[in-house]
């Protein structure tokens, strides 16, 4: 179990709360997740257009790719990993509202 250390007010905590990582591929999709992703990608691009191109450049490169990923392998991040997922995250909308809200993003 990994444990994280963080600043609450002026005490120092230790929060030893598992934190699983788990990953989507084209065989575990999660386009919502992706899709987010690449919607975070892009507009932190905007943060850094004037005082960091480079980096703005870099951003907005991941954030097309991520975004391609998600609109390839299409699917809700918690059918393939159900088990380990759910009932905190379960998806009941599906994806296709974060897909446009990415969309968006990298329209700036």
């Amino acid at each position: 179990m990994q444990t994280r250390t963080t600043l609450v007010g002026r005490d120092l905590k230790t929060l030893d709360t598992p934190r699983n990582v788990f990953k989507i591929d084209r065989n575990t999709p999660g386009s919502e997740i992706a899709a987010e992703t690449a919607s975070t990608l892009a507009a932190a691009s905007l943060v850094f257009r004037r005082i960091d191109p480079t980096n703005a450049k870099l951003l907005v490169t991941r954030a097309i790719r991520v975004f391609e990923f998600a609109d390839k392998y299409r699917g809700v991040y918690s059918n393939g990993l159900k088990k380990v997922v759910c009932p905190f995250y379960c998806s009941f909308s599906g994806y296709q509202d974060e897909l446009l809200w990415g969309a968006a993003w990298l329209c700036w």
